[in-house]
């Protein structure tokens, strides 16, 4: 609760399942989450960062949320890439947290907006089907 809402970057790691509650406790905070995957079991699974996140035809995963891959073998290339990502998006971290929040509530906040929720199903669905 009260970590999330102080932070501006949450991170968000994997659980038992490939989307963890983390990731809807970060954005409904208005928390800018960084999504932590191995691209190794993503790539075991057929899975990618953006087709493992819910809704990816409804909500622009790449516009509110970071991604940063352990598996690599350069964490400190990770671990500079973020530190400079901080650094250059100062001014904008704020906007990216409201995105995220709205981008909660308009889609994933099923006790305050339920037909959200369903719109983005459907609309996920739809766009499944039509591949």
């Amino acid at each position: 609760g009260v970590a999330y809402k102080d932070a501006s970057i949450c991170p968000v790691p994997a659980g038992d399942t490939v989307t963890s509650r983390r990731l809807f406790d970060a954005m409904a905070a208005g928390c800018i989450p960084l999504i932590v995957r191995s691209s190794f079991l993503m790539e075991h699974y057929r899975y990618n960062f953006y087709t493992a996140l819910p809704f990816p035809s409804v909500i622009n995963w790449p516009l509110i949320a970071l991604y940063l891959d352990i598996s690599s073998s350069c964490k400190n290339e990770n671990q500079a890439w973020l530190a400079g990502w901080v650094a250059n998006k100062n001014g904008h971290l704020e906007d990216l947290r409201h995105a995220a929040h709205d981008a909660f509530r308009n889609h994933l906040d099923l006790r305050h907006n339920p037909s959200g929720v369903a719109n983005a199903l459907l609309t996920q669905l739809s766009t499944r089907l039509s591949e």
